[in-house]
């Protein structure tokens, strides 16, 4: 178990490092620069030129990404061009909304996706399966950005039952806080919960036609129970693999939906500092990004292990 953690933390070494080279060259070979947004509209190309220098802008990329490199190793990401505050702070000032939609919208789409795979796997064939599978088609095949002004639309200007934009923290209420939360929760979780519907299905109608299950039915098993205990619990392992890629692509949705929603989390403050090319933010998040993946991977992985006594570490 050691050497096998000892192993995966050692290679994330390589791929924060592909990540870091990729995302510093991809920003400074973009158009735009963040010394002719700080300058302003009027400023002269003399004045311009002093910012670039200010900001260490006019030196070579080489010479900019081992400075780069160097704070990094040392536990700084640097401070943004526009603020001066440090990346980390502002990062953990807007994490609270970024982790609260995000664990939102993975329960409603573990909790909606998983039964109805398993209604499906169950009434393979007949209407009940067809439905689910209309609805992780549509759920597959309707941008997010207009099913998210589509809820907005009806549940906030219409019936006027939820709010359209902002976020409540949990300190205002549990009530307005969770209300903050349907909307976009809702509008993400709906690609992720036909994926998880649809694998769940594909793993259990497989599993249908093993061995073990034609057993379990010859001993006079009920259906529900060898759904339940036999074909869900050894479909677990597909399912968790789903869910927790679901659970990583999801932070690439929260940048759409904390802008369609204006909720102040780390996916605006990326979209913010993209439009003002500042470097250090981007730079910084993407970095932590990786690192939060390879973890996540990690404990995916020591899931395995807990759920499937064949998986060796």
């Amino acid at each position: 178990m050691f050497s096998f953690l000892a192993r995966r933390l050692a290679s994330t070494i390589p791929v924060l490092l592909v990540v870091g080279v990729f995302i510093f060259l991809l920003l400074r070979l973009s158009p735009g620069d963040p010394a002719t947004v700080l300058a302003g509209d009027q400023a002269t190309p003399e004045q311009i030129e002093a910012v670039r220098r200010n900001l260490g802008l006019d030196q070579s990329l080489l010479i900019q990404f081992f400075g780069w490199l160097k704070r990094v190793l040392a536990g700084d990401l640097g401070q943004s061009l526009f603020s001066n505050i440090a990346v980390m702070d502002l990062v953990l000032q807007r994490l609270g909304p970024t982790i609260a939609l995000a664990l939102a919208t993975i329960a409603l789409a573990v909790l909606i996706g998983v039964p109805l795979g398993v209604l499906a796997a169950w009434k393979v064939g007949r209407w009940p399966d067809q439905l689910v599978m209309a609805i992780a088609s549509a759920g597959f095949s309707i941008p997010l950005f207009i099913f998210a002004f589509g809820l907005i639309w009806l549940f906030g200007l219409k019936l006027r039952w939820l709010p359209v934009q902002g976020y409540s923290p949990p300190s205002a209420g549990v009530g307005p806080f969770l209300a903050s939360l349907v909307l976009p929760a809702v509008a993400l979780s709906v690609v992720y919960l036909a994926l998880i519907a649809r694998i769940t299905r594909a793993t259990i109608v497989e599993l249908l036609n093993d061995d073990f299950i034609r057993t379990a039915e010859a001993k006079g098993a009920s259906h529900s129970r060898i759904m339940i205990k036999h074909a869900l619990r050894n479909a677990a392992v597909p399912i968790l693999t789903v869910v927790g890629v679901s659970f990583s692509m999801l932070l690439g949705g929260v940048v759409v939906t904390e802008n369609i929603f204006n909720i102040p989390g780390v996916g605006r403050l990326v979209a913010d500092a993209i439009l003002k090319r500042d470097y250090p933010i981007v730079q910084g998040v993407v970095l932590l990004f990786a690192g939060f993946y390879v973890v996540l991977n990690l404990v995916i992985d020591l899931c395995y292990a807990a759920l499937d006594p064949r998986v060796r570490l």
